[in-house]
């Protein structure tokens, strides 16, 4: 969970956590969660129950 004054912000707040973030020995999916927040629709709030079907 991330928080800015704006959406665009929060995004940035969360792709700099993520970049950061550092676990070793279990799988994670942090990979995913990049892959989200670089998707355009999610950025520009384009989202429906149906997004993670089509993301994946």
């Amino acid at each position: 969970i991330a928080r800015g004054n704006t959406r665009g912000e929060a995004i940035l707040r969360m792709r700099r956590a993520l970049e950061s973030f550092a676990i070793e020995g279990i799988k994670t999916n942090v990979q995913l969660q990049q892959r989200i927040l670089q998707e355009e629709d999610f950025v520009r709030g384009r989202l429906s129950t149906a997004f993670m079907d089509r993301f994946l």
